[in-house]
């Protein structure tokens, strides 16, 4: 009987760099990422339950953006990606910007979270 060696789960993992560099286990669907980022000037809601992979779907995003193919070694997206750019990418986390008891204080939380994250990803880039 042959020994397998099985890779963990990415439990509690939102973080696909690290989750492919750890060598977790993915589900790979990259070429539907694909298809998500080639429509032109579409508008795309997605919505998914709690606990359903939100938060590692933007970091797809992201790493894809960001770093081009880097995490996608031998992922079906790997063929299909023709883009060579990487991206400034700025990522926003609302829950930063969720104590607020009125408009103009969610104003001031907002205004204060794009400027952090916006600078962040200038300086990224120097």
């Amino acid at each position: 009987m042959q020994n397998f060696k099985f890779k963990p789960l990415p439990l509690s993992c939102s973080d696909f760099s690290l989750l492919r560099q750890s060598g977790m286990i993915y589900v790979d669907k990259s070429d539907l990422i694909c298809r998500l980022c080639s429509r032109i000037n579409a508008q795309i809601f997605l919505s998914r339950p709690r606990r359903f992979g939100k938060s590692l779907l933007v970091s797809t995003f992201e790493s894809l953006f960001k770093y081009g193919l880097r995490d996608f070694q031998g992922l079906h997206i790997e063929k299909l990606w023709q883009d060579t750019n990487t991206y400034r990418v700025v990522r926003l986390d609302f829950t930063e910007a969720r104590e607020f008891s009125d408009l103009s204080g969610f104003k001031t939380l907002l205004l204060s979270l794009l400027d952090r994250r916006f600078s962040l990803a200038c300086r990224s880039r120097l």
